[in-house]
């Protein structure tokens, strides 16, 4: 997929799901964050080296609360799809809810790498 495809791709989804699905909320912030290379953000999401950085930035710099009010039902949706169990959230520090939050955002990211056919 070449970069403006991959831009209006994205542009597409974040238009539709931006408020109400995680898949907008990835697309509406890739799109923000490497305006050269949409797939940037999706990329560091997933890659081992910048992923801890990346959910760093989403814990200091996001209001985590607001974010699964937001998007509560597509949450708990994909927790269900992913087989996210409350025991595996206990597995890491933090608040659960925290913890659900990141694992539905790498999950789902991945999910749309592979649509999107991204090379990670």
């Amino acid at each position: 997929m070449t970069h403006l495809e991959l831009k209006k791709t994205l542009t597409s989804i974040a238009e539709k799901e931006a408020g109400t699905k995680i898949e907008g909320f990835i697309a509406y912030d890739a799109l923000n964050y490497d305006p050269e290379d949409c797939s940037t953000y999706i990329k560091n999401l997933l890659n081992p080296e910048t992923s801890m950085s990346m959910m760093f930035q989403f814990f200091e710099y996001s209001d985590v609360d607001d974010f699964y009010q937001t998007y509560k039902n597509d949450i708990l949706k994909k927790q269900k799809q992913f087989g996210i169990t409350h025991n595996d959230l206990l597995k890491f520090k933090g608040h659960a809810i925290t913890n659900l939050c990141w694992i539905v955002i790498e999950e789902t990211a991945n999910q749309m790498a592979k649509e999107l056919e991204l090379e990670i």
